[in-house]
């Protein structure tokens, strides 16, 4: 799964409840470090520092779902 935007990972712990692995992309450094810093132990997420234009670091047909709230 993959999750656009997901600022302080607010969205991120129950998204990575219920998928096997999970993709949270933001733009902002700042805020995938504070993700990090409020989800310990969320071992199926991969923090993804993402340029606002693309998905690059995403591999092509690796994401059965994505959500994207409030961005």
């Amino acid at each position: 799964m993959l999750e656009i935007g997901c600022g302080i990972g607010r969205i991120t712990r129950v998204l990575a409840g219920r998928a096997a692995h999970l993709l949270a992309l933001d733009v902002s450094d700042e805020m995938l470090a504070r993700a990090r810093e409020h989800n310990p132990g969320l071992d199926r997420v991969r923090w993804i520092l993402g340029d606002g234009t693309s998905l690059h670091g995403i591999a092509g047909a690796s994401v059965d779902a994505c959500v994207s709230v409030v961005v």
